[in-house]
């Protein structure tokens, strides 16, 4: 999914869009996990960083736009101590509103404790340290549905929070009437319902999408759009 802007790896990913294409949308729209990553939860990462891609996260600390926003799935971990055995760089993600998947009763490796954190979710850069015991930089971000989030004004959020909470109470309720009712959606189709709290965006190409994951999702992506992208591979 990260080749998707790239125009030298077009053929690349258009390729697999009949393979991979259907299952993306099966794991973004997840039926099994009706409600979002919220209270300050932590997430971590650990990842291989060139030192010039670490500078620049620091200079992003250092700097007045400190967002960006995964492009793909992005995989990461309810155990600090397990993604501190991977790579240079820890990803401590403290967050506030966030879709993912919990993987662990999945995966073959259970006891990583798995958490994938789905396309679209932004971030922001708190800060970066250095660790000179485990020789390991630590960069620190808040991820929430949309960067504003916390910045907004009182009316805003308590708009955003009714929102929430209305798509809480209102997703199994969905849900149930769609398995009871034949038809397409029969089973409870999850992305139908959750659409109720839901609306579209425009991607990189301009393209008008669906938005699964609720509101102000446009936002986030025109502002992702116009900052560089800092993938966590």
């Amino acid at each position: 999914m990260r080749l998707i802007v790239s125009k030298e790896h077009e053929n690349v990913w258009r390729s697999k869009l009949r393979t991979f294409g259907p299952f993306c949308i099966l794991l973004w729209d997840d039926p099994y996990n009706h409600l979002p990553l919220t209270g300050g939860k932590m997430l971590y990462r650990g990842a291989n960083l060139s030192d010039d891609l670490i500078a620049q996260y620091v200079q992003l600390v250092r700097s007045s736009d400190q967002r960006g926003s995964f492009q793909a799935f992005t995989s990461s971990s309810r155990n600090r101590a397990k993604a501190e055995q991977f790579g240079n760089v820890l990803f401590v993600l403290r967050v506030n509103y966030a879709y993912t998947t919990d993987l662990s009763q999945l995966s073959e490796y259970p006891d990583e404790e798995e958490e994938l954190i789905h396309p679209g979710v932004c971030f922001t850069i708190d800060g970066v340290r250095y660790d000179p015991v485990k020789n390991k930089h630590e960069i620190y971000l808040t991820l929430t549905h949309n960067v504003d989030d916390d910045r907004a004004n009182p009316v805003t959020r308590l708009y955003n929070g009714f929102c929430r909470a209305a798509s809480a109470i209102l997703l199994p309720v969905m849900d149930g009437l769609n398995a009871a009712r034949p038809g397409p959606s029969a089973g409870g189709d999850h992305r139908t319902s959750r659409m109720t709290n839901g609306g579209f965006y425009r991607d990189r190409s301009g393209a008008l999408r669906e938005d699964p994951t609720g509101t102000l999702a446009d936002d986030c992506y025109r502002r992702a759009q116009q900052a560089p992208r800092y993938d966590l591979d």
